[in-house]
């Protein structure tokens, strides 16, 4: 059985790599509509990617109970450093 603790933080965070995902792929498809940079695609590309991973993980974390802490863990790092390779200054 997995505690309670874990499973509230892995699903908080799945469920906030889904959704900062699906935010940061629409942003980044409006900027590459209006820029047409294919660095932006790219990108936007990944953040699809990352929203269909956490959809998957949410999934298993709400639905199955079986979250993964360390994978929610890197998939945020991953959203934040992408976020940031593309963010202005």
């Amino acid at each position: 059985m997995v505690d309670a603790t874990l499973l509230n933080v892995a699903t908080l965070l799945s469920v906030s790599v889904l959704a900062f995902s699906v935010l940061l792929a629409v942003v980044g498809a409006l900027s590459w509509r209006r820029l047409r940079s294919q660095r932006l695609a790219f990108v936007t590309a990944a953040f699809v990617v990352l929203a269909a991973k956490g959809a998957l993980s949410s999934y298993r974390a709400i639905v199955e109970l079986a979250p993964d802490l360390a994978v929610s863990g890197l998939d945020f790092a991953v959203l934040g450093l992408l976020y940031l390779s593309i963010a202005k200054r």
